[in-house]
């Protein structure tokens, strides 16, 4: 158990690794989905979109929660060092993953044909959703040994091999690009991002064996398996429903827009949702969150918080100030139709990072049922939203469609952090301090200001934009240390990060 060390330097021991493998992560995804949006085109792009958000839901199926409730009961086992329940509750829900893959491949198999001709009429559908079961075997794999790593609270291997793994994907979709027919391209990106999944799968396994024999060799000890059940019950309904929140929009817009306006959306979605996800590190405090209680939880919760503000507020600000030349500049000049959706969507860089925290927060104490409801009823607002605003916007147009699910997606997110807070203050006592938000919000403000007067002076190309985003991010931190929302103690855990050791900072 977490006893007398301190959970600042504990978690910047820990979560380093984890950290830079999210940062690789969501910046090699980010380059991934630039890259084959360029080479496929707003058309061909807009397809690949719906059959990802469709495979999405299945992988959600068949995690069923199960990444959750390994991270939790294997480090909780783990912290007490009984390694025989540890191996028991791998062995377990790994058995469960095995059966909900091959009942999901078998169900992509017989309903495939009628996704792709029956309900969306597009049979350029077809092959990716076909070939997609390869893909969704090798990625749900991936993402459960992924969170052993995480459970055992040993990350230093992931960061090499995410980027062993964003660099293979990337390289064997080009190929496959370039190389097959419209009719296959982007069926044949599924076919690589699975190649390249099962060589990090490999990896991964060797890995975890080779340093851990005890979680894999051994008698298991007795657990409970209704304990078990009951918490994956409510995590599965948290994470099916969540996926379906974060999908509908996209679904839905399949159904009544041609698939370049898909194409426009999803690309500005993609670029808000990378940029929150940087910033959603609270996943990789998930087991210290679990074996600390009362005084410091409050205080380790306060912490992250008040660094994911410090991070997604200016980054809100500046994107909406820099959105034309970020379209321009990432995906090229046929998606500038996008730079509207990204105006509606911005504000989920600050609301993305906020639910994922929260979630952690009950997930780590055992409130998967407040949580799955929650979620269940935003779920159900989004749906009702987007199709009253879908449907009210594309009387006008379809480009004004693809704005109507954004407001209906962004208003849904904002009811559940809603939701979320007010059951966090209530069942954990966890109250936010209002001078964390108003300080970064003022020099948000500062910097916009100095974005907007270097815009009008300086004719911007792709150089002088980074000089002048990183003069931006300067005045930020100048402004937020000037307004006394950044101090001694945040450099000490800057520093104590850079050097990756246990350093003593107050709590």
């Amino acid at each position: 158990m977490i006893k007398n060390e301190n959970l600042s330097s504990l978690a910047v021991k820990n979560s380093a690794f984890g950290i830079i493998a999210a940062i690789i992560s969501k910046v090699g995804g980010a380059l991934f989905i630039i890259l084959i949006a360029r080479l496929l085109l707003p058309k061909l792009f807009g397809i690949y979109s719906l059959v990802i958000s469709i495979i999405i839901i299945i992988l959600t199926f068949a995690d069923f929660g199960l990444n959750g409730t390994v991270v939790r009961y294997v480090s909780k086992a783990l912290g007490k060092e009984n390694f025989g329940k540890a191996r028991a509750y791998i062995r377990y829900t790994l058995k469960l993953k095995l059966l909900l893959l091959l009942i999901l491949t078998l169900g992509i198999l017989v309903f495939s044909k009628f996704l792709a001709y029956d309900l969306y009429k597009n049979p350029l559908l077809f092959y990716p959703l076909l070939f997609s079961s390869f893909y969704i075997i090798i990625e749900s794999l991936r993402a459960f040994f992924g969170n052993l790593f995480l459970a055992i609270k040993n990350l230093r291997p992931i960061p090499p091999l995410e980027f062993l793994h964003q660099i293979l994907k990337m390289g064997f979709a080009a190929v496959a690009i370039f190389f097959l027919s419209d009719s296959f391209k982007i069926a044949g990106i599924f076919i690589a991002s699975a190649m390249a999944g099962a060589i990090i799968v490999i990896f991964m396994f060797f890995l975890l064996f080779k340093r851990n024999k005890k979680l894999f060799f051994g008698k298991p000890k007795k657990i409970e398996n209704t304990k078990i059940l009951n918490y994956l019950k409510f995590m599965s309904i948290a994470s099916i429903s969540l996926v379906f929140f974060g999908s509908i929009d996209t679904l839905m817009l399949g159904l009544f827009v041609d698939s370049i306006y898909l194409g426009y959306y999803r690309a500005a979605l993609g670029l808000i949702l990378t940029i929150a996800a940087i910033f959603s590190f609270s996943a990789i405090l998930l087991p210290i969150f679990t074996q600390i209680n009362n005084q410091r939880f409050q205080r380790g919760f306060e912490k992250t918080f008040r660094y994911a503000i410090i991070l997604t507020i200016p980054s809100f600000f500046g994107g909406v100030i820099l959105s034309k030349y970020l379209i321009f500049t990432l995906y090229g000049l046929e998606y500038m139709p996008a730079i509207y959706s990204l105006y509606v969507l911005s504000p989920l860089i600050i609301i993305a990072p906020l639910v994922a925290l929260y979630s952690t927060i009950f997930q780590s104490k055992a409130k998967v049922k407040t949580l799955a409801k929650s979620i269940f009823w935003a779920l159900i607002l989004n749906l009702i939203l987007n199709i009253i605003f879908i449907l009210i916007f594309l009387r006008i147009s379809q480009e004004s469609a693809i704005l109507g699910a954004g407001i209906a997606t962004v208003i849904s997110r904002v009811f559940l952090l809603g939701c979320l807070m007010i059951k966090a203050k209530s069942q954990m006592k966890l109250n936010l301090i209002k001078k964390d938000i108003f300080k970064p919000i003022i020099a948000s403000i500062i910097m916009s200001f100095f974005l907007m007067l270097y815009l009008q002076i300086i004719n911007l190309n792709f150089i002088l934009g980074i000089i002048g985003l990183i003069f931006g991010i300067l005045v930020y931190f100048i402004s937020l240390w000037l307004v006394k929302g950044i101090g001694i103690e945040d450099l000490k855990l800057l520093k104590s990060f850079k050097k990756e050791k246990v350093q003593k900072i107050n709590l």
